[in-house]
């Protein structure tokens, strides 16, 4: 670590920031966010790691700390806009503090991008297990089929419901997808106990610091985009529900 004076040229700063293609990270970010069932990896762990590095590096000089705070201010900045852009998040930006600034940013970049998926197959599952009664219920007919789907589940489960809403999966999410729900309610079928970015989250849509109502920005962009996801979050639900069955009598 550089301590020894307070000289620090240009290429030292080079030296440790040249590893970060800043531009070419936001714009995968940016791609990201139009397609966040397909993109995955978090690229924000580079930038905040590497300004990590940075500023205990060279953050004991007054000019290079300054520049520090000013490219970090700029990543979050960028990346609350991108996030509350895309999802319609509702974000005041103008009346955050830098800390809660890079807070929102962090976490719901993890929560909305990186762990999206997760998310969206936690609250489904969720949702049908709290709900499971009342979604049969829509269905109820369905029970009746011959169909080799429907004639396999009853071999499973002698639970009328279970039989219903496994057999009629696809309905059943397409259904859900087309509700109203509160973000509140979303965040707590969405976030595993102790998911801490989600956890995070929850507070800031709780606190009002994330105002807008995203579950339905969020729903269409699985049923308008990536409806060819939806085969794979209902065999994703399917295999987990199948584990909780109640057997039928004759296995």
């Amino acid at each position: 670590m550089i301590r020894d004076n307070d000289f620090i040229n240009g290429f030292d700063i080079e030296r440790i920031l040249g590893d970060l293609p800043i531009d070419i990270i936001k714009e995968n970010i940016k791609s990201q966010i139009e397609d966040p069932l397909t993109f995955t990896t978090n690229h924000c762990d580079q930038v905040y790691e590497t300004l990590d590095e940075a500023m205990e590096e060279v953050g004991h000089i007054d000019e290079y700390r300054e520049e520090l705070y000013e490219l970090r201010d700029d990543f979050n900045t960028f990346l609350l806009l991108e996030l509350d852009q895309g999802f319609g998040l509702g974000i005041d930006m103008e009346n955050l503090q830098t800390h809660e600034m890079e807070a929102i940013a962090k976490n719901a970049y993890e929560f909305f991008v990186v762990n999206l998926r997760e998310n969206l197959t936690n609250f489904l599952k969720n949702y049908i297990c709290i709900n499971k009664s009342t979604l049969a219920g829509l269905f109820t007919d369905e029970y009746k089929r011959k169909d080799v789907t429907t004639s396999n589940m009853k071999k499973l489960t002698k639970n009328r419901d279970d039989v219903v809403v496994l057999s009629n999966i696809i309905s059943v999410i397409y259904h859900i997808l087309d509700l109203e729900i509160d973000p509140e309610d979303f965040m707590e079928l969405a976030i595993e106990p102790g998911e801490y970015s989600g956890e995070a989250v929850r507070e800031f849509v709780l606190n009002f610091k994330i105002a807008n109502n995203f579950v339905y920005k969020l729903f269409n962009e699985i049923k308008y985009i990536h409806n060819d996801s939806i085969d794979e979050f209902a065999s994703e639900i399917c295999l987990e529900l199948q584990n909780n069955l109640i057997p039928s009598e004759d296995n």
